[in-house]
């Protein structure tokens, strides 16, 4: 993958993409979290959480991933995003 290709695509929305977990994290913190429907899954740690709150989603990353936020997400042997986000 190039260097300035997008890892990371919101699939609330399908609009925004950004080179990094913690651009889509940011972007759902102020465009999604409010959203009736909100949910969100988090598969990290091989057990598919689901969040319907932002910041309980939040805390969990944090909390369980927070040394991941600065570099990409992506499953190494698949090349596909850890997180899935959901409606």
């Amino acid at each position: 993958m190039a260097a300035n290709a997008t890892k990371w695509k919101c699939s609330l929305c399908n609009e925004f993409s950004a080179q990094d977990f913690r651009g889509v994290m940011r972007h759902i913190g102020q465009v999604h979290q409010f959203e009736p429907n909100f949910q969100v899954k988090c598969g990290l740690d091989g057990r598919a959480m689901r969040y319907t709150a932002y910041n309980s989603f939040r805390s969990h990353v944090y909390r369980r991933h927070r040394e991941l936020l600065g570099d990409s997400l992506i499953d190494p042997q698949e090349g596909n995003p850890l997180i899935s986000l959901e409606k």
